[in-house]
Formats: C-alpha cells, sequence, structure tokens
C-alpha cells in the first residue's frame, strides 16, 4: 500500500485537481492523509465531501516540514507518496514510482518527473551536489512530448530482438492476448527501509528536510 500524503493551505480549486487525479489514476492500494495548515478558504467544505480520507486540520499554520512530519504519523502504507496539491497523477504513476524502488535495494527514494501545464518538462527528478545543493535534472531544457520520443527511441534501440517478435501496430491485433505462466514460486517480502522521523526540524531545531539510511 502506497500512503499518499497532501499538505494544504487554502487552494481549494487545486486540491480538488488533485484529488481527482488520485481517484482516477490511482490503480494500486492507498490511503490518503491530507493535513490543513489552517486553511481559510473552501478547503474544510471540500474535504467534508472526500470519503476514504485521513484529515488532520491545524489551528495554525506549521508550514510544510513540520505538518509533513505529522501527517507520516498517520501513514501506514510501505511507501509514502509526497504530493503537493497543485500537482495531478497521470496514467500509471503510482505503479511506475512502486516498480522502480523495487527494483534496486539500494534505492531509498524516488522522484517523478514534473510536466508543467504548456507540456514543458518542469524536471524529471532532482541532482544532489557534493555540496548539498539540488538542481532539477532537465529543468526547462525539453518539453515532454520530446522527452516520450526520446525514449521511445532508447527503448526500441534496447530491445530490437524482443519487439520483433511482437505483433505489428494494427488494430486487427488487438484481440490477441499474450500470457505468461510460471510454476516458480513467488515470495513478496515488504518492509519500511526509510525512518518516517527524519522529516522536519531535529532535536537541535536545524532544518534537516529528507535523511536516508
Amino acid at each position: 500500500m502506497v500512503s499518499i500524503l497532501l499538505v494544504l493551505f487554502n487552494q481549494a480549486g487545486l486540491t480538488l485537481g488533485c484529488l481527482k487525479s488520485i481517484e482516477k489514476y490511482a490503480q494500486i492500494p492507498i490511503e490518503l492523509i491530507v493535513v490543513d495548515n489552517d486553511s481559510t478558504d473552501r478547503t474544510a467544505e471540500l474535504m467534508e465531501s472526500v470519503k476514504n480520507v485521513k484529515y488532520i486540520k491545524n489551528s495554525v499554520n506549521l508550514h510544510f516540514l513540520r505538518a509533513v512530519n505529522m501527517g507520516m504519523e498517520h501513514c501506514r502504507g510501505k511507501y509514502i507518496l509526497l504530493l503537493n496539491n497543485d500537482a495531478e497523477l497521470l496514467h500509471g504513476t503510482l505503479e511506475a514510482a512502486v516498480q522502480r524502488i523495487e527494483s534496486d535495494s539500494m534505492i531509498g527514494a524516488v522522484g517523478g518527473k514534473i510536466i508543467l501545464i504548456d507540456d514543458n518538462l518542469q524536471e524529471a527528478g532532482s541532482i544532489v551536489w557534493q555540496n548539498g545543493s539540488c538542481l532539477g535534472y532537465g529543468r526547462g531544457k525539453i518539453s515532454a512530448l520530446e522527452l516520450q520520443a526520446r525514449n521511445l527511441k532508447i527503448f526500441q534501440n534496447s530491445y530490437e530482438a524482443f519487439l520483433d517478435q511482437q505483433n505489428a501496430r494494427n488494430e486487427k491485433n488487438l484481440v490477441y492476448a499474450r500470457d505468461r505462466k510460471t510454476w516458480k514460486k513467488k515470495v513478496l517480502f515488504l518492509e519500511d527501509r526509510v525512518p518516517r522521523g527524519a522529516v522536519g526540524l531535529d532535536k537541535g531545531g536545524r532544518n534537516t528536510c529528507w535523511k536516508f539510511s
């Protein structure tokens, strides 16, 4: 299960769009936790109409990091998705993220591509430099459609032999289905490898942001 954690402060309209995308594109088990940093618009009214959500309403604005810490106390999923309310999920987003993080035991966090409404790429994850500063990978350098075309070309070149065995892209081939069976036993081992308490301020009041061990 993936715990989706939203931290809000006003912007009820954006929150509505975000929630609709979760309802439409979350195809794997999730739980939704919303921390409201004392919004003064119609956010509380909106949340009254949302089902199956853990809604936490603060009496003061704790800001993002402290609100994340508060929300994480209520997360039960193996993975936690920190999602801004001005962002929307796309088809396959959660499945791809889970598949990627489970592909290598050394991966502790996954960042997805952020596509702007004008179809340009905001960034595809972040680079953390030696001095601790960060830079959005590919920020503003390439459009989402260009990135899709580039990735398709890489895939075609890397798996040419496999693709040659597949049906041609033709509507007549839609009726064909292929399945793969195996007698091998399958074991799924779940564990929580990323400490939840290491987000926000340390005991000395310093901003530690995200730390993984």
